[in-house]
């Protein structure tokens, strides 16, 4: 028997997945309503790997629930601060949960006069106001709960101050000093190390800002955004030439991150890529429009539809020209939703039928065909408008690879019948089954019929389509498998 050097007893896996885990009401009535959705899933998910014993650390919640590793530890410390939780140490994770009450739980205790030397240095450098009992108590959160060393917090509390002056409030500043927690910088050396960096990119930082028309004090999320874009691959110039883009259109250093963000995936680094890629958006932001009001659809924002739907168009190489004619087409059959079009961009795409060039073509041969069908309508002496039904079975009765001449007998031949077209098509069946393939086999076969009359060449279809012509498109391949 093999040794388990672990634990003496413990509990299988499908007993763990039937248990329960107790939750209080007091948590479900008073403290869930005030949290959002990911700190509730934390505290449950915690609840639960605590009852059941199961071993675990930071990396249990960031792959189960699919969170980064700071919502993790801000979480915690919001649970800690409603007093439900202690976090005794955050590297390794270590979280003790405490029985939930209608009481308070009361703060750490410090140990007096530990902060002494601390207090001092915070007072002087926020001399413009007295701080509060609980300021002091936030500060000495993040320095226990992060092990920062306190020298290290007034480092990051005196580079706030000087960005922001002295009625910056407490939050700002403990935000900023998790920020640095969340990089592991937590000693003195490590954070001057970082500030170091940061005011050599504050120049740089500060033209791009100047770019976007932002009239601030960089502050150091903006010498972290300038960072994430380094990194990316782009240089101060590419940066600039993005940030021309976002002038003018509530241009923020957020707003230039998602741009740069969407640049990124398409690979445009260079100043000429970018401006190139720019102008390019322009161009289908107008196309975008154009499609939109040939639909009589209106979208406010018009990012989503570029993206998942236009761009992808152009990439199969359909023109701009030639995806207003589709979506005039759409209209046209009472199709007016961007999925509509899209399902008749792939049937188009799987008939070749790209160009407008393809597409008057392809209108010039069903023109041709209800022009064929109205000579069959002579024979069989019908005087009506044609439908789609009968479009549909004279393709049948192309499809089985007979000429006109050929269908045009079998009109003959089907004239006295109660359903002609019916009728036509198991002629035309029985002498396909037969290999008769032409008029003489035909009337051999049939008797003696007169011979039918051949077809008057069609004149040349303008490329105004009629409703009866984009009708005889939809019948042609509405029903065309796309998958």
């Amino acid at each position: 028997m093999i040794k388990n050097s672990n634990n003496a007893v413990r509990l299988s896996p499908e007993y763990i997945m039937g248990g329960f885990t107790t939750v209080d009401n007091i948590f479900i009535c008073e403290y869930m309503r005030k949290a959002d959705v990911n700190d509730t899933k934390i505290y449950l998910y915690a609840l639960y790997l605590a009852h059941m014993g199961i071993p675990s650390d930071i990396t249990a919640f960031t792959s189960y629930l699919d969170i980064k590793e700071e919502e993790v530890l801000k979480s915690f410390e919001y649970w800690q601060d409603v007093g439900l939780v202690d976090v005794h140490c955050t590297d390794p994770l270590d979280v003790v949960f405490h029985p939930i009450s209608n009481s308070v739980v009361k703060p750490r205790k410090i140990k007096p006069g530990k902060y002494n030397d601390f207090n001092k240095q915070l007072q002087h450098m926020l001399s413009g106001r007295m701080l509060s009992p609980n300021e002091f108590i936030e500060y000495y959160n993040v320095i226990e709960l992060y092990h920062m060393a306190p020298e290290a917090l007034l480092l990051i509390i005196s580079y706030c101050v000087k960005a922001k002056g002295n009625n910056i409030g407490v939050r700002y500043i403990t935000q900023t000093a998790k920020n640095f927690a969340y990089k592991k910088l937590l000693t003195m050396k490590a954070v001057e190390q970082e500030l170091d960096d940061y005011s050599l990119q504050t120049g740089d930082i500060s033209d791009v800002m100047k770019k976007l028309g932002v009239k601030k004090k960089v502050e150091i999320e903006d010498n972290e955004f300038y960072k994430k874009w380094i990194s990316m691959g782009f240089d101060k110039n590419g940066i600039l030439s993005a940030a021309s883009t976002c002038k003018g259109v509530g241009g923020t250093v957020k707003k230039l991150d998602s741009v740069i963000f969407e640049l990124y995936q398409y690979k445009k680094f260079s100043e000429k890529e970018i401006l190139d890629f720019a102008k390019s958006k322009l161009e289908v932001r107008g196309l975008a429009i154009e499609i939109n009001k040939a639909l009589s659809i209106y979208h406010q924002s018009l990012d989503a539809e570029i993206n998942t739907y236009i761009l992808k168009w152009l990439e199969l190489g359909f023109s701009n020209e030639m995806l207003v004619k589709i979506a005039d087409f759409c209209f046209q059959n009472d199709l007016r939703t961007l999925i509509d079009m899209n399902d008749w961009i792939l049937k188009f795409v799987k008939l070749g039928i790209i160009t407008v060039e393809d597409f008057d073509g392809y209108i010039q041969v069903l023109s041709n065909r209800d022009e064929n069908i109205k000579i069959l309508f002579e024979k069989l002496e019908l005087s009506r408008r044609i439908n789609d039904h009968d479009r549909k079975f004279f393709g049948k009765f192309e499809d089985l690879g007979f000429t006109l001449e050929m269908i045009l007998l079998a009109g003959e031949l089907s004239s006295n019948a109660d359903r002609p077209f019916p009728y036509m098509l198991s002629i035309l069946t029985s002498w396909k089954n037969n290999n008769i393939y032409t008029v003489d086999k035909a009337k051999e076969k049939a008797g003696s019929v007169s011979t039918a009359s051949k077809p008057k060449k069609n004149d040349m279809v303008e490329h105004n389509y009629s409703k009866e012509q984009l009708n005889a498109v939809m019948t042609s391949i509405e029903d065309l498998d796309i998958k």
